[in-house]
């Protein structure tokens, strides 16, 4: 089925689940559309409990960029019953702060996200958001999704200087950080020990699609994951030796940076 096809054939005013695999690359507009007829074609929007919608063949060509802003699936935070909601490899997603900020309240019943790519995402979404929306998502476990943890993270504090977290989720069980970069500033592990306490599952893109482009946050996103682990008293810190600190490649901070310039 091609994207063109399945748009053209959404004619039920109530639906439950969308499920849609094509076999060749569909443009951005196809894509716009499809969600705007979505949107469009249903009169209860607590109907639509499940969307899966997938581009099922490996891309061969790594310069072809089918960019996919966060306006184009921000119809679909009409439906407010979703449960599960995953793209795959359907472009290349340059999601932003204010949609991932908009998730929890328009679908707070979601167990399942995935924006998952062979070809590269941009990180626009931030790793506070990233922690906001899942933390917010009380009955999230599955999170597919490319952030940028190259800033400090700012987390509140109490009268009394502690620091002051938001409660735990405890149903978070899979977290797929994409093409996330990563800074060592973020703590990343520290955070995620904190706040996802039922946190099992851990992983990266290792390439770029099927281009043998090695991901350049892989060291780093092992360190994470190593971290992690002690964190949850799941790995020894004296027994180190997949990881040597001084391989390790830290994206620079953006405000270092900055203040180095």
């Amino acid at each position: 089925m091609s994207c063109h096809s399945a748009r053209t054939s959404l004619a039920t005013r109530q639906l439950s689940v969308v499920n849609i695999k094509y076999f060749q690359p569909a443009s951005p507009i196809d894509i716009t559309v499809f969600m705007e007829s979505l949107s469009t074609s249903c009169q209860n929007y607590a109907s639509l409990k499940h969307i899966y919608v997938a581009e099922t063949t490996d891309p061969e060509d790594s310069d072809l960029v089918i960019p996919l802003s966060s306006e184009v699936f921000r119809p679909l935070l009409k439906f407010t019953g979703l449960l599960s909601v995953a793209f795959g490899s359907i472009g290349n997603y340059n999601l932003d702060d204010r949609f991932i900020n908009d998730i929890p309240d328009a679908w707070p019943g979601i167990h399942e996200l995935k924006f998952a790519s062979y070809r590269p995402a941009s990180c626009a979404v931030t790793f506070t958001a990233m922690v906001s929306l899942a933390s917010r998502c009380r009955s999230l476990q599955s999170l597919y999704l490319t952030c940028s943890a190259t800033q400090s993270t700012i987390i509140p504090q109490a009268e009394d200087g502690t620091e002051k977290f938001s409660p735990a989720q405890t149903a978070l069980r899979e977290l797929h950080l994409g093409y996330s970069q990563v800074s060592e500033v973020a703590r990343m592990p520290y955070i995620l020990a904190k706040v996802f306490l039922a946190l099992s599952f851990l992983d990266w893109y290792h390439f770029f699609g099927s281009f043998d482009i090695e991901n350049s946050s892989e060291r780093a996103l092992e360190e994470v994951r190593y971290q992690l682990q002690v964190l949850q008293n799941l790995a020894d810190p004296d027994d180190h030796d997949d990881i040597d600190d001084s391989d390790v490649e830290w994206e620079d901070d953006d405000d270092d940076a900055e203040d180095s310039e």
